[in-house]
């Protein structure tokens, strides 16, 4: 089985009516330090799920800080989504999330990258 650990242009979720229906009828929970909001999409597409990110301006004032927290965050999803792609795959199902960053300072790459997983395994299990 070959996998393929990059993040494609065609995986970031941008599509405004997409995100408008994450926040309205998307389901949510927390892995501290994140929150993944997710809904089920219909529409054919390239991957099994399209992912979006969030560190608040109002938190993390300095561009700096937000970037790498984005980086880390985004790192930690590139190396863990084939575990949910194959479910996703395996089920023939597509989703739409997006990750928040919610704590209040920087946390270590490791507390993100266990979140992460947490955030994995409970969207696995609520797309059964």
């Amino acid at each position: 089985m070959s996998q393929s650990f990059k993040f494609n242009k065609a995986e970031r979720l941008k599509n405004h009516h997409l995100l408008s229906a994450l926040f309205t009828s998307g389901k949510s929970f927390s892995a501290y330090p994140l929150r993944v909001v997710y809904i089920p999409i219909q529409e054919k597409g390239q991957f099994p799920a399209q992912f979006s990110l969030s560190v608040p301006k109002k938190k993390f004032r300095l561009a700096v800080d937000r970037n790498r927290l984005r980086r880390q965050v985004r790192e930690a999803y590139r190396l863990h989504k084939h575990l949910l792609y194959e479910d996703l795959t395996s089920k023939g199902q597509r989703i739409a999330l997006m990750v928040m960053y919610v704590a209040k300072e920087e946390k270590s790459y490791k507390d993100i990258e266990q979140a992460m997983k947490r955030i994995i395994k409970g969207l696995k299990k609520a797309v059964d």
